[in-house]
């Protein structure tokens, strides 16, 4: 693997990562919403 894979695959886990976090963030938000 070169240097650059290996960082493209970082970025890409980081950019699913902050997606993930994003979505946690917004469903806690609806949730609170119901309650």
């Amino acid at each position: 693997m070169t240097e650059r894979a290996i960082c493209n695959i970082g970025k890409e886990r980081g950019t699913l990562k902050k997606q993930f976090i994003t979505t946690l963030f917004e469903t806690t938000k609806i949730i609170k919403k119901m309650f």
